[in-house]
């Protein structure tokens, strides 16, 4: 079982976990309730972030107060480094979807749907 002390709170599922932000702390725990929670960093900007993804071993949050769109590689270990890959000039808020290979969001001041790779920034829809 976990506790959180933040209402409300991002989640999501993945990997038979379920991730969600306590406070600066990005928590995960088991679905099943096998284990507790654990901690796997702590992100300043976290009680902003409205958003909070997860894809084929990638968690992908927005933070409303920057307007970025930030991924982490999940690995053994934990999340690898956190690396923004939409700011400002191409994310002015809002939901962000994925379909396994690209993570898309919505443009609204170009008009524009964008959407990232998995390893690349990022570059407008096709």
């Amino acid at each position: 079982m976990a506790v959180a002390n933040d209402h409300p709170l991002p989640m999501t599922v993945g990997n038979g976990r379920l991730y969600h932000l306590d406070r600066k702390r990005l928590m995960s725990v088991p679905i099943d309730g096998s284990a507790p929670a654990i901690e796997h960093f702590r992100a300043e900007d976290a009680t902003t972030w409205t958003t909070l993804l997860h894809d084929r071993g990638c968690l992908y949050w927005t933070a409303e107060r920057t307007r970025t769109i930030t991924r982490a590689k999940l690995g053994p270990d934990g999340p690898g480094r956190p690396e923004v890959i939409a700011d400002q000039a191409s994310h002015s808020g809002g939901p962000i979807a994925t379909d396994g290979k690209h993570a898309y969001w919505l443009d609204e001041t170009h008009k524009r749907v964008m959407r990232a790779g998995r390893a690349a920034r990022a570059s407008p829809a096709r």
